[in-house]
């Protein structure tokens, strides 16, 4: 799920990036700027997220703690990907209703309906990733005080 994930945002990235040099910004104004850093900052975070979550796969589970500095980058990381995905499921829910409202059947292309279904798989994937992640860490943590209990427990027969 997480490599679903990561290959649909870095093609939506890669997509919203193209359209935004082509397009080119005439004027610096607030709206441009921040649509721009959206444009930037959103796929980094939701990428930088479930890199983590496949380093904590690989290099810790089932039952090693990992360091402070990384479980202090991944909260970081799960917060803002949290934001991120609740903003793009209210986005997704806003371009569902404009792109299959009554009156706007025919108006949009199918690479607009093809966008909006990558947006929603994205954003459907980011919200399991993150219903995960909770369960990544207290499993980590279960595991690692088990093994550290069967340890103690071996040591005082």
């Amino acid at each position: 799920m997480t490599y679903l994930h990561m290959t649909c945002t870095s093609i939506l990235a890669a997509v919203a990036i193209i359209g935004v040099l082509q397009t080119g910004i005439r004027f610096f104004t607030l709206e441009n700027i921040l649509a721009l850093l959206a444009v930037m900052c959103v796929p980094l975070v939701l990428l930088s997220n479930s890199s983590i979550n496949l380093v904590l796969l690989e290099r810790y589970y089932p039952d090693r703690l990992p360091g402070k500095v990384l479980v202090r980058f991944s909260n970081t990381l799960f917060v803002l990907s949290t934001v991120v995905v609740l903003l793009m499921l209210a986005a997704t829910a806003s371009v569902f209703v404009n792109l299959f409202g009554a009156e706007s059947r025919s108006r949009y292309s199918t690479f607009s309906t093809l966008y909006a279904l990558s947006l929603a798989t994205i954003t459907l994937t980011g919200c399991y990733i993150v219903w995960c992640q909770i369960s990544l860490r207290k499993t980590i943590r279960r595991n690692h005080d088990a093994t550290i209990n069967n340890f103690l427990a071996g040591d005082e027969l």
